[in-house]
């Protein structure tokens, strides 16, 4: 969510525009990364706020992770109409990304949630813009210095990731409850090894019900489907869909989920 659009105040008659889609999706479980928070700052959004306007998913849990800049709350978190019996995170090794494993009662049913924001590439402003103009102008000259760069910037965050779908499979692989949901920011495309390693025998909620490419980061041409929703087998994905909200650098994902035993 990009910290709600940067920390976005709700104001009389101006919500914070992602806390009001979350609102309007009504959604019964809301996983979010990039949560962003003021502690003590009632002129950007607060966490106050948070909870107040999400009153009807009023159980939640917040798993912080470290962030560069004072004052603020930074992780993922998810917010649900079910109650929420345990939580924890999942330790791999990462500055400013993590996942956790959450339990939640739905219904009677226990159901196992993994949220995760898996490793950045940590390009900068700068790179992505290179890469916006070269898709503009693409010589040889141009695509061979970006080429290099990418691959100087990429790697470590390749193989970062990799060390943490291992660790989050191996988490999927113990689970005892019979129904479980993995979502989140992957940083990576459906080709990936993290993908692969992720989903194992899962499903994948947007192959299963969703259209179209399925694009879900949505800045400097990079349009890239990086955000999942998987479920187990015991479980039916409908009308899994890629919302158009822009106030953020990733577009949300949904879908609806219904319990096949």
């Amino acid at each position: 969510v990009m910290r709600f659009d940067l920390l976005q105040p709700n104001k009389p008659g101006k919500p914070n525009p992602i806390l009001k889609y979350i609102i309007d999706s009504d959604a019964d479980i809301v996983c979010i990364q990039e949560y962003g928070v003021a502690e003590n700052n009632r002129r950007v959004l607060s966490f106050e706020d948070v909870i107040k306007t999400l009153k009807n998913t009023p159980y939640h849990y917040i798993h912080p992770l470290r962030f560069p800049y004072a004052g603020q709350t930074y992780g993922i978190a998810v917010f649900s109409k079910f109650p929420i019996l345990s939580a924890r995170s999942i330790p791999y090794e990462s500055v400013y990304n993590g996942s956790f494993v959450a339990e939640l009662d739905v219904n009677g049913r226990k159901v196992t949630l993994i949220n995760n924001h898996l490793e950045s590439n940590q390009l900068s402003e700068d790179e992505r813009q290179d890469y916006y103009d070269m898709t503009q102008n693409i010589n040889s000259e141009n695509l061979e210095a970006f080429t290099h760069t990418m691959y100087k910037r990429l790697t470590p965050a390749y193989i970062k990731r990799a060390h943490q779908a291992e660790l989050i499979a191996q988490v999927i692989k113990e689970n005892k409850n019979p129904y479980i949901i993995v979502c989140g920011d992957f940083n990576d495309t459906p080709m990936s090894y993290t993908r692969y390693k992720i989903k194992g025998n899962l499903k994948d909620s947007f192959v299963e019900s969703g259209s179209g490419m399925g694009s879900t980061y949505n800045k400097h041409r990079f349009l890239f489907r990086i955000d999942y929703i998987f479920h187990s087998k015991n479980m039916k994905a409908y009308n899994c869909t890629v919302g158009r909200l822009k106030n953020s650098d990733h577009y949300p994902i949904s879908t609806y989920l219904q319990f096949t035993d």
